[in-house]
């Protein structure tokens, strides 16, 4: 911006010193003109003398010798005729180089003689006119040179204020400019400061979250530990067969032959290395492609332990082949579609749902202890269902668990 302002100055003085030359350029020949009128008038004026002394001296004779002639009242001193005719001879040596050859008489001498007067009379005044002529030109051009002068200046003055201004108006776009990145430097470091505080936040927030979770995870392995005596051991129902490289999309060896729906939900597992079971995450179905294919949403637990292609997919309510059933005990929240939407999820995956448990019983779906018709909490552990199930040896789930293996949302 200050390279800027300078360029914008240097053009303003270049213009400036253009004027400037051409304004003196102009004053030089107006001057050289004047000095020749000067001159001319000088000149004039030497001829104009000159005339009139000539003049003088011819009218002086001319008396002189009108005087010895008798054309006028002579001298009484000079009335000779040696006087006069010294007269004549004089006049005719003044007059020989515009004398005419047929000039004899006196008459003659005199007529030319006032013929020369008239001529030499009018001449002056033609120079006179001239002089004048000349006078008013050379005023003319004085005046036409000041007035160039004066506009020159002008101009000259008003470019220096228009220079002065862009000057001015320059400095204050610079310092506005500068006031401006100063202030977006200034928000920008808020903002960097206020991004810094929510990272930190985030990272506050994740970390209480996976404290939450891990607390979650360890309550229902407690709750895991302590129904271990009515849970099969688990095994594979299927098998992850591609996994996309860009996206969460995976595909397994499961698809409508095996009456698989789209919502049903897989925990995705693999072997540690003391050949047990490590979730590795969720597969959700997303579309049945054929009898033995489905497409399928991952839902990774771990970063660092992404789901492959060969991990094994769990669903203990999920049987390809046989027909089961379960029966429902306590209150379901409509946040689960009630106790309707419950049997209509057991029904996508093949089970029926009925009154009471007996040996033909594979599960007992238990609702949300904390919902009941009266507002307190559920005692399901002494339903009778419960105590049947117990004695059975029947499967038994929590309302928590079975949504575990349905769309969520």
């Amino acid at each position: 911006m200050r390279n800027r302002q300078r360029g914008v100055a240097l053009v303003w003085l270049i213009v400036l010193i253009i004027l400037m030359i051409g304004a003196v350029i102009f004053g030089w020949v107006q001057a050289s003109n004047a000095s020749k009128l000067d001159a001319d008038l000088n000149s004039a004026r030497a001829n104009e003398q000159a005339a009139r002394t000539a003049l003088d001296e011819q009218v002086t004779k001319f008396r002189e010798f009108s005087e010895l002639v008798g054309c006028r009242e002579a001298n009484q001193n000079l009335g000779t005729k040696d006087l006069a005719s010294k007269a004549v001879e004089d006049l005719k040596k003044t007059l020989e180089k515009g004398l005419p050859a047929d000039a004899k008489t006196i008459e003659d001498l005199a007529r030319h003689a006032a013929a020369m007067a008239v001529a030499r009379a009018q001449e002056i005044e033609q120079k006179e006119a001239q002089i004048s002529e000349l006078k008013g030109q050379v005023s003319a051009k004085e005046k036409a040179i000041d007035t160039t002068r004066q506009e020159l200046q002008r101009q000259i003055d008003e470019e220096r204020s228009r220079a002065r201004d862009q000057a001015t108006n320059d400095a204050a776009r610079v310092k506005n400019l500068e006031d401006q990145l100063n202030q977006k430097i200034t928000a920008a470091k808020e903002a960097a400061d206020r991004l810094t505080a929510a990272q930190e936040a985030a990272e506050r927030e994740k970390l209480d979250a996976q404290k939450k979770y891990d607390l979650v995870a360890a309550k229902n392995a407690d709750l895991a530990t302590k129904l271990a005596f009515t849970r099969e051991a688990p095994t594979s129902k299927g098998e992850v067969i591609e996994v996309s490289d860009a996206l969460p999309i995976a595909y397994i060896n499961l698809g409508d032959g095996d009456r698989l729906v789209a919502g049903m939900r897989f925990e995705v597992v693999d072997y540690d290395s003391n050949q047990k079971f490590r979730t590795k995450g969720w597969a959700e179905v997303t579309k049945v492609v054929s009898d033995k294919m489905s497409e399928v949403r991952l839902e990774s637990r771990y970063a660092t332990l992404p789901i492959a292609r060969g991990d094994m997919l769990l669903n203990p309510l999920f049987d390809p082949k046989g027909t089961r059933k379960a029966v429902l005990v306590g209150q379901f929240p409509i946040s689960a579609g009630g106790r309707k939407g419950v049997e209509a999820r057991l029904k996508d995956l093949g089970i029926a749902v009925g009154e009471k448990v007996d040996t033909t019983t594979d599960y007992l779906i238990l609702g949300a202890p904390e919902v009941s018709n009266t507002g307190e909490k559920q005692d399901l552990d002494s339903h009778p269902e419960v105590i049947a199930a117990g004695k059975l040896g029947t499967l038994r789930y929590s309302l928590k668990e079975l949504e575990g293996y349905f769309r969520r949302g």
